[in-house]
């Protein structure tokens, strides 16, 4: 008969019992004989014997444990199959190409450019007004900056899309955008939430093209977090393009509330020749992994094949990050060179981002912001806008230690198809002060960060012309203009007047 029953199951503890003094104890003395002719320990040079001492306390430790065993066994469960357990995948809706634009996934064109439609669109019109289709592109030579109300004929019906169309401030090979991440709307606390107001208003203020939120939009997905999220958005005048991250499905396991609220989630969209392609990656109830299917795989590979001079990959959990020591020894994020968060359909994932140079975008760990490279694939990883990205107890207690970026958001500029700049803007080190009266306003820009920022500032002071002792004006029609300006480290000063 074995160690594992009859007389040696007291065998068994009694060899278990004598390894964990030596190994956690680290007591020295003499071996205690074992009764049993079938495990003998002999003492080498140099090796640590068990006393008759050590063995009493080793036992009364077992016993002063065993009540407890039981649910220190469940616990070890409950652990192994939140690592090990691939659970259903969350709910998708995937956005038909025949269905955008639409109010929720709105089109983005600069000014003089256009926007790409489904061959299935047969009409479309802006404001009432039917507009030019020529190759699937829609001209919007003749609209001005701001949002418009789109409407389409696919299949020979007519459909209402809303204000589904947004006209940057912007040429369409040059242009700026923002990413935000881990905003963690709660339920309750008013502070959290003025720090999501500011980093909204600060995001409004410097003007860009589009905003990306890559995910935990709020903390639990509860009614009244999405609610306060949904006004808060608003702030922001230009388009507002969301996923869901973990968080959003702990009491939303199938996205249900988000696919009600915030549309779709899997899509892409177009500025000019640049493509951006959104998926989510997430499991339900919250864990901080997850991966893709080939149902995704297959989608993800139609959409990242479109033709375009640059492309975005967007999701919330990281892809593939630089080796910390946060959750570095799960099996499942631990890649050898990189972690990652995306433990199903990785392979699959990475070829189809080196097939495609596509650059990645995502967030998850709040306190991350360096760009990480890896066999010529870029990936950044966005920080968190709310204060919770400074770190917690959990990470800490995982080796990852206290994490100290974070209350930030990506800012982006693409110019002639590359990225020319792609820098994190900490909401407590920008400030933009306006002092004026109608004709004349006097600027303040206090960038407290080692590099410089670009501003695309907002003015109407009424038709005329426009003057600014600083920046480039861009003045597309109407009563109002933009001013680019490259903020430098340190407090700058300009005026803005019109004549």
């Amino acid at each position: 008969m074995g160690l594992a029953g009859g007389a040696g199951g007291p065998r068994l503890r009694h060899l278990l019992h004598s390894l964990y003094v030596v190994l956690v104890e680290g007591r020295e003395g003499e071996m205690v004989p074992n009764p049993s002719p079938l495990v003998h320990l002999r003492p080498k040079h140099g090796a640590r014997i068990l006393s008759v001492r050590a063995l009493h306390m080793n036992a009364k430790l077992y016993f002063r444990l065993k009540p407890y065993l039981p649910l220190l066994c469940l616990l070890l469960g409950i652990g192994i199959l939140m690592v090990t357990y691939r659970p259903p995948t969350v709910g998708h809706l995937y956005l038909a190409e025949e269905n955008f634009p639409n109010e929720y996934v709105p089109a983005v064109a600069g000014v003089g450019g256009g926007f790409s439609v489904s061959p299935r669109i047969e009409a479309l019109w802006i404001d009432g007004e039917e507009a030019r289709i020529e190759n699937g592109v829609v001209s919007v030579d003749n609209f001005s900056v701001g949002w418009h109300q789109v409407k389409v004929r696919v299949n020979g019906r007519e459909e209402n899309r809303g204000k589904a169309l947004y006209i940057a401030p912007f040429t369409q090979d040059n242009f700026i955008f923002a990413v935000t991440s881990d905003i963690h709307i709660p339920r309750f606390g008013k502070v959290m939430r003025e720090i999501v107001e500011n980093g909204f208003r600060l995001i409004n203020e410097i003007g860009p093209a589009f905003s990306l939120a890559a995910g935990d939009l709020v903390d639990y997905g509860l009614d009244v977090e999405w609610n306060y999220y949904l006004g808060l958005k608003e702030i922001v005048e230009a388009p507002f393009y969301q996923l869901p991250g973990n968080h959003d499905t702990y009491s939303d396991p199938k996205l249900k509330k988000f696919i009600e609220k915030l549309g779709p989630t899997d899509y892409s969209f177009r500025f000019g020749n640049v493509l951006f392609v959104c998926t989510t990656l997430v499991q339900p109830y919250g864990r901080a992994w997850g991966g893709l299917t080939g149902n995704q795989l297959e989608w993800l590979d139609n959409r990242l094949s479109t033709p375009a001079s640059l492309k975005f990959f967007v999701n919330h959990l990281p892809v593939a990050y630089g080796r910390t020591t946060i959750y570095q020894n799960f099996p499942i994020i631990n890649r050898g060179e990189y972690n990652s968060c995306a433990y199903y359909g990785h392979e699959e994932l990475m070829q189809l981002l080196k097939r495609e140079n596509a650059v990645s975008i995502f967030g998850h760990w709040h306190g991350f912001d360096e760009p990480f490279t890896y066999e010529n694939l870029l990936f950044y990883h966005t920080p968190s806008l709310t204060p919770n990205s400074t770190g917690g107890l959990i990470q800490w207690a995982l080796g990852g230690g206290m994490m100290m970026a974070g209350h930030s958001f990506y800012l982006f500029q693409v110019e002639n198809g590359r990225i020319a700049y792609a820098r994190p803007v900490d909401i407590y080190k920008l400030r933009i002060e306006r002092v004026g009266n109608e004709r004349e306003t006097v600027v303040t820009v206090k960038n407290d960060h080692p590099y410089p920022i670009p501003l695309n500032l907002k003015f109407e002071l009424g038709a005329g012309r426009y003057e600014s002792t600083a920046g480039e004006i861009f003045y597309p029609g109407g009563d109002a203009c933009w001013i680019r300006y490259w903020a430098p480290a340190g407090e700058s000063t300009f005026e803005v007047r019109i004549s």
